[in-house]
């Protein structure tokens, strides 16, 4: 832990001993998750399971300000080789009347990584499930030891901003900054427009200037959205994940408060010549009884990283519990 970290802990432990007895109280909250599916590549097989239990303390100072402290332990991030932690998200939170401050080790999205696709669906996105290669064409980057700071609304608007060191695996390249705003206008219930835009320096050589725009609408049981994103080099290099442009468009739909359906659609437009679009489509659904969720995916990948013919049948099902 490093020493940046080690103060941050212990002003929160001051924070909370302050407080009265009454003010500060811990949460512990679970999931678990266990999903199968399918690709043309691979056999029917079990595929994955995830479990995680989250530790969220909270104490208000004396000025009116709430601290938050929130760890995750989860199965999936246990060392199994090199120097994985046990942890998986961990980060303290203070909350004003002026916003919010995020201090994270780890965990926490930055303004693209969290509005990477913003289209609605009832499972999951297009490009998820069959090949992970599928969703490599995606805006945005979290890092860890980061500050996020995140504005009040003013009438429906909302902006924030993320800030993390970074490396390429050996030296120090310079800052990940980015930059989101959110606009939920009053006048218009149920229609939220977004943007976000950053730059990452991924070697001494290499920078990355992305961004992504979004609009969605929920009125009654239908919810549609349409996205489009841009990654742009500074360099020649126009591989298949570094200098692109996609889109996405998805509906769903609220059978009822328990079932819902959806379709979705996400295309990515290489600039490179020698790489042919790389097209993501499914059909998603997604059934709640009290804290279960069983849910699903069914579409196709075609011409995955830009290859022409490597495409994908894909399913996915699961049932999750949230305790």
């Amino acid at each position: 832990m490093n020493k940046l970290k080690k103060i941050g802990l212990s002003a929160l432990a001051g924070s909370l001993v302050a407080v009265s007895a009454n003010a500060g109280e811990m949460a512990v909250t679970g999931s678990a998750w266990i999903g199968f599916g399918q690709t043309t590549d691979t056999a029917a097989t079990f595929n994955s399971m995830t479990d995680s239990l989250n530790f969220t303390g909270t104490g208000e100072l004396d000025n009116g300000m709430t601290v938050t402290l929130f760890y995750e332990i989860d199965g999936d991030a246990k060392a199994t080789t090199g120097n994985q932690e046990t942890f998986d998200t961990h980060y303290i939170k203070l909350d004003t009347d002026f916003g919010s401050i995020t201090y994270s080790g780890h965990g926490v999205d930055s303004n693209l990584s969290a509005n990477d696709d913003k289209t609605p669906n009832a499972y999951e996105e297009a490009w998820d499930a069959g090949t992970a290669d599928a969703d490599n064409t995606l805006v945005g980057t979290s890092l860890n030891d980061s500050f996020k700071y995140d504005s009040p609304s003013f009438n429906g608007l909302q902006a924030s901003f993320y800030y993390a060191g970074q490396d390429d695996g050996t030296n120090v390249v310079g800052a990940y900054t980015d930059i989101g705003i959110t606009f939920k206008p009053e006048m218009v219930e149920g229609l939220t427009i977004g943007y976000a835009e950053g730059e990452k320096d991924e070697s001494s050589t290499l920078t990355l200037d992305q961004d992504t725009m979004y609009v969605t609408y929920a009125y009654g049981p239908v919810t549609v959205g349409y996205q489009k994103s841009e990654s742009t080099t500074s360099t020649s290099d126009v591989t298949y994940n570094k200098a692109f442009e996609s889109t996405a468009y998805s509906a769903t739909f609220a059978v009822n408060e328990n079932l819902s359906i959806g379709y979705g659609e996400f295309e990515a437009d290489y600039e490179s010549t020698s790489l042919s679009d790389q097209e993501s489509s499914a059909f998603t659904a997604s059934y709640t009884m009290g804290s279960m969720t069983i849910g699903g995916l069914i579409g196709s990948d075609d011409n995955v990283k830009g290859v022409d013919s490597v495409d994908n049948d894909k399913w996915e099902a699961s049932i999750s519990f949230a305790f």
